[in-house]
């Protein structure tokens, strides 16, 4: 028995014995979901058993009242090499991207209780109510997701004949968002749409392998613990042991992803980026060099919400984002385009240059149909960002063709 009273969303499935054990329910969680496996507090000695990053555990919990434990704190390596800064003292500390403040510990009695004065997500992530981290994403990201729903079932019916059929994200994320505007609406992300996938003519024929990979050790921790529970409520269609979850760089482990890849294989590879810094022109190229007869790309194109906000009329901006843009584009023939802007009467011929320079070069790598599929945009025209799609097969491009023209067609229903 015990009480856990916070001003954090959702904390679910904490339980205490009477000596200060404090579980996080199913998987790691307490106060902090997600970073631990398993997650315990004992004699105010707070361990996370694979914890967050590579191991990165922190020992050392906050003792009665929130005072220091006088424990220590065991931080390994992430994000290639850099450490991790994990804090911990006065019932403080901070782990990854999740802070949490803790107002008091009290081991007294039956009934010790944990106050949570705070719990805040530096990339906006938020608590489902399973208890572990999501993204907290509006209707848009509804938008793009969609075309998943749409486009996989009829590509799965379209490849059946194929021995195997391989699903890789790169930007895999934790696998579940939360609309936090809206009554906390949840719905899942990329991935577990994709594993849950069959096609609409034979249930048997599915992804028979997934890739899912996250640079942040507490994504990886929640996808992890979500494709374990899609998986035991006999939701995943692929077998538990065909589903990799790598904890990594995108951009260093594509060519590891790939090469274990049969090449006849169809292969269906989301890039669902947040900043055009994450995502290599190299990772591009490394997706085609390794001879898979059949490669199919859905990646985000950050338009709006990054790229001309880059390309600004401040050439301090330009050239302080230059390195990153011409890593993006794999070539700085980004740089014409921009000098031919003149007027803001031009931003728009600029945007349409830039998207077109990234789709032919895609085409160049060998992707011969290259269209964008989603003009996402926030409530209004306020747009964000465009999905697009690539494929070396004419019946991948028509299936994706009529998914474009979907919310095209629902917009036009609309205005009757």
């Amino acid at each position: 028995a015990g009480v856990l009273t916070a001003d954090c969303r959702r904390i679910t499935g904490p339980r205490f014995d009477g000596d200060g054990l404090h579980r996080g329910g199913d998987r790691g969680g307490g106060c902090v979901p997600g970073v631990g496996e398993v997650g315990r507090t004992r004699a105010g000695v707070t361990v996370g058993a694979r914890g967050s990053r590579d191991g990165g555990a922190v020992v050392g919990g906050a003792g009665t009242g929130g005072e220091s434990g006088g424990g220590k704190e065991r931080v390994d390596g992430c994000d290639g090499g850099e450490t991790l800064r994990s804090r911990l003292a006065c019932g403080s500390f901070e782990l990854g991207s999740i802070v949490h403040r803790a107002g008091h510990w009290s081991t007294g009695g039956d009934q010790p209780t944990i106050v949570c004065h705070t719990f805040a997500m530096a990339r906006g992530d938020i608590i489902a109510s399973d208890g572990l981290i999501a993204r907290n994403n509006g209707p848009w990201a509804k938008d793009k997701l969609s075309f998943i729903d749409q486009f996989v079932p009829a590509a799965l019916q379209a490849t059946q004949q194929k021995l195997e059929r391989c699903y890789v994200d790169l930007f895999a994320g934790p696998g579940k968002n939360v609309n936090d505007s809206v009554s906390g609406e949840e719905f899942d992300g990329a991935a577990l749409r994709a594993l849950r996938a069959t096609s609409p003519s034979a249930r048997k024929t599915h992804f028979t392998k997934a890739t899912l990979v996250n640079l942040d050790a507490d994504d990886h921790a929640a996808l992890t613990a979500r494709v374990d529970a899609l998986d035991q409520a006999g939701a995943l269609r692929p077998r538990r042991k065909n589903v990799a979850l790598l904890n990594g760089d995108a951009n260093h482990v594509v060519h590891r992803v790939m090469t274990a890849i049969d090449t006849r294989a169809y292969v269906f590879v989301v890039l669902d980026i947040e900043a055009p810094k994450q995502l290599s022109w190299a990772t591009l190229q490394a997706l085609r060099m390794h001879g898979h007869d059949s490669v199919d790309l859905f990646t985000l194109f950050p338009l709006d919400m990054a790229l001309n906000r880059m390309l600004s009329y401040r050439q301090e901006t330009v050239e302080q984002s230059a390195s990153v843009l011409t890593k993006f584009f794999g070539t700085d023939a980004w740089r014409p385009l921009l000098s031919e802007r003149v007027t803001d009467a031009q931003s728009r011929e600029l945007r349409r240059a830039i998207l077109d320079l990234y789709l032919n070069r895609v085409r160049a790598l060998g992707w011969k149909h290259a269209i964008v599929v989603r003009d996402v945009k926030r409530v209004g025209d306020s747009g964000l960002y465009k999905m697009r799609y690539a494929s070396n097969h004419p019946a991948g491009h028509d299936i994706a063709q009529w998914s474009a023209e979907q919310p095209r067609r629902r917009d036009q229903l609309d205005m009757f």
